[in-house]
């Protein structure tokens, strides 16, 4: 008779199937249009193109072609959470024409869709995604089309098993399949080892190992299609609550395919588990003996794996609470930065195009600097006399007004206002104390970073500056710009802490329109009123570049928002790894009691310690536990080992040093006494239950 935990790790992987499926539609429901076979991305014009040429060309397409094509467009004022859709239907009569009347089935509601018929696409800029619904093929066919009215781009398959598996690395999906896997094989492992005696009755009457995997299978097909028909009514009711079977057949598609996949994994192992539990002799295993060193082999092949997983799990949750606990501390200061927006740029390919975009748009924004409309807050390492970056101190290139709305003190207290009116090609390089004495190559270095690649421009405008100090120990809010520095895209950095300050008058002839339209997209030129950006395009005709503006306080309560989302996912992971470490311990501490059953009952009745009785799997544990808590400051001294090589050698350090944390060093000796803690209190039970009832019934 099959063991309870094999059925029970079955029916797990069913409803990790289910779950996992969820959120995948969830993750892509906020990224691209779910349902579409093929998007179509056209970032390019050869010649200008009449918008109502393209219209009506894809409302020839759609008919002949008797699919629906969308062009996704973002929305202005709430470009992340907010959308439109203008579309082309094939017939009145078609599923994709329902949405007009009856709006779009959005699976998660993450963001507001609006659908439009695409005659009212008439007036804007025909570059920029097309979705195709109905054949795949007929996207490449779209392309082609569109090309020949002069528009150049590319078509992928949002929904393919590779186009998924790429977007979704970044996410902590994968660790929990992982995860869930393991602890589903870890179950299933111990769940036909402690079987091993029944099975060795059937071996005693003539059945095949075939015929026992053949039985084993057979008796849970009734029970997984049972447990299978119960999650699917719980997912049914539950998504009927949530978005109304919004794209359940999709659902239905992806969940199968992750179903049918898990549980081939889980036959794997089972058969796996059976054939080790079918290689000792008969007269042993009918005793209940058990291939001791390859089962216990099998056992640590997962835990140690599992063990790296759920270090680099819990480092991840105790780095994004730690996000988010700083992100309510600064709060306040988005909420104080009242209307302070970001805008967001269209992408643009072609030589051509990208030079006239650099020209209308970077004119527009030095217009907006000098009339002080914009705060500049640049982010940037800073360069040590080495060619070296420098971990301890940034450099932010600001303007004039970001110091009037920024308390910026020399070293006697006096604050640094912005200077109006003064002369665009003089800058100042403010330098904390601490860096008193590399004042001035700091200096000369920051200010060669502001005309980077355009030297002849700084040389035409007579560029100077002067350097004068701060007091160390200041920090300065960045209003959110952080170009990812130090390869962390999910923490937070608000708060800059002693920075290079280089001060750029407002409309600075040093810095070329190309830096400026850079800034704005990265997030670094931030508009203090929205009615100044949309007076700005309009005054400017610059619909065409400008694809939405955004409060940076929305933004920031979003980026929260997202925070909390990930953390859950990887809590939910770690909670999984966590399962498979103890389905593991328990697995290597039945192997070692059925093997050394009589041993350890005779050392228990002859007065031996609990540590010295079981030493060899202590000492083992012990060595595993102390690997695992070192693992993190052995990986982050051998990252700086290589980075010092570099420096000896002359060679600009590529990323600065990793800086090794209380939190990594707390997660890595946590996890470790958790392992261990949990090792032991098996130990201690199964060690308990042999003094009790004696070795023959161990």
């Amino acid at each position: 008779m099959l063991h309870g935990a094999v059925k029970l790790a079955y029916a797990f992987l069913l409803a990790i199937a289910a779950s996992v499926s969820f959120v995948v539609l969830w993750d892509r429901d906020g990224e691209i249009v779910l349902g579409a076979n093929a998007s179509v991305f056209v970032p390019e014009e050869d010649h200008e193109v009449a918008p109502m040429q393209v219209v009506q060309r894809v409302e020839e397409f759609a008919s002949r072609e008797r699919v629906a094509v969308a062009r996704l467009v973002l929305d202005f004022r709430e470009p992340f959470s907010a959308q439109h859709l203008y579309l082309a239907t094939p017939s009145p009569h078609s599923a994709e024409a329902a949405w007009l009347t009856q709006g779009y089935p959005a699976f998660s509601g993450q963001m507001t869709t609006s659908v439009h018929p695409i005659s009212e696409a008439a007036s804007l800029d025909a570059r920029g995604y097309y979705y195709v619904f109905g054949s795949a093929a007929a996207g490449e066919r779209l392309l082609a089309e569109l090309g020949e009215l002069g528009l150049r781009g590319s078509m992928s398959r949002p929904l393919s098993p590779r186009e998924l598996i790429n977007d979704l690395r970044s996410t902590p999906i994968p660790e929990i399949v992982l995860a869930a896997i393991l602890a589903a094989v870890a179950f299933i492992g111990v769940g036909v080892l402690l079987g091993a005696r029944g099975y060795a009755v059937q071996r005693l009457h003539g059945r095949s190992y075939l015929r026992i995997l053949g039985g084993d299978l057979r008796g849970l097909a009734g029970f997984w299609a049972g447990a299978a028909v119960i999650e699917a009514v719980m997912v049914l009711a539950f998504l009927a609550w949530y978005n109304g079977w919004a794209w359940i057949s999709l659902y239905a598609v992806v969940a199968g395919i992750l179903a049918a996949g898990c549980t081939a994994v889980a036959v794997a192992a089972h058969a796996l588990a059976l054939t080790l539990a079918l290689g000792r002799r008969l007269p042993a295993a009918l005793k209940g003996e058990l291939p001791t060193k390859t089962a216990a082999l099998g056992a640590y092949l997962i835990r140690v794996p599992v063990l790296l997983i759920s270090l680099s799990l819990l480092a991840t949750v105790v780095t994004a609470g730690e996000d988010i606990s700083d992100r309510y501390d600064h709060e306040r200061l988005y909420q104080r930065a009242g209307t302070a927006t970001y805008i967001y740029l269209k992408g643009i390919s072609g030589e051509a195009a990208s030079a006239d975009m650099a020209a209308r748009v970077g004119g527009w924004l030095r217009e907006a600097d000098r009339d002080g409309q914009v705060l500049l807050a640049a982010r940037a390492g800073m360069q040590d006399q080495d060619g070296n970056g420098s971990p301890d101190h940034e450099v932010m290139f600001v303007n004039d007004t970001f110091l009037d709305h920024q308390a910026v003190v020399d070293p006697r207290g006096g604050r640094y206002q912005g200077v109006s009116g003064s002369d665009p090609g003089t800058i100042r390089v403010i330098i904390p104390e601490s860096l008193a004495g590399r004042a001035r190559a700091i200096a000369d270095d920051a200010v060669k970073q502001v005309t980077v690649g355009h030297p002849e421009q700084a040389r035409a405008a007579g560029l100077t500056w002067h350097a004068t100090l701060a007091r160390k120990g200041q920090s300065v809010f960045g209003y959110g710009s952080a170009p990812g520095l130090r390869g962390i895209n999910d923490q937070d950095n608000s708060m800059i802490d002693d920075p290079v300050l280089v001060v750029l008058p407002n409309g600075s002839i040093a810095m070329p329109v190309e830096n400026y339209m850079a800034y704005a997209t990265q997030g670094q030129l931030i508009f203090r009123n929205p009615d100044d950006v949309r007076a700005g395009i309009d005054k400017h005709g610059l619909h065409t570049y400008v694809a939405g503006i955004q409060p940076i306080r929305e933004v920031f309560a979003q980026e929260k928002r997202a925070l909390a989302g990930y953390l859950s996912l990887n809590l939910i992971a770690f909670w999984f790894a966590v399962c498979a470490l103890v389905v593991t311990a328990v697995g290597i501490c039945m192997i070692y009691v059925r093997k050394n059953s009589q041993l350890i009952f005779v050392r228990h009745i002859s007065g031996w310690r609990f540590t010295a009785t079981h030493r060899v799997l202590l000492a083992a544990e012990s060595a595993l536990a102390a690997t695992l808590a070192g693992w993190v400051p052995f990986r982050v001294g051998q990252e700086n080992m290589y980075l010092d090589a570099l420096t000896v050698r002359g060679i600009p350090l590529p990323y600065p040093r990793t800086e090794l944390t209380i939190g990594d060093i707390a997660s890595g000796i946590a996890l470790a006494a958790l392992t261990a803690g949990v090792m032991l209190l098996v130990l201690h039970r199964f060690h308990r239950q042999i003094a009790r009832e004696g070795a023959s019934s161990a």
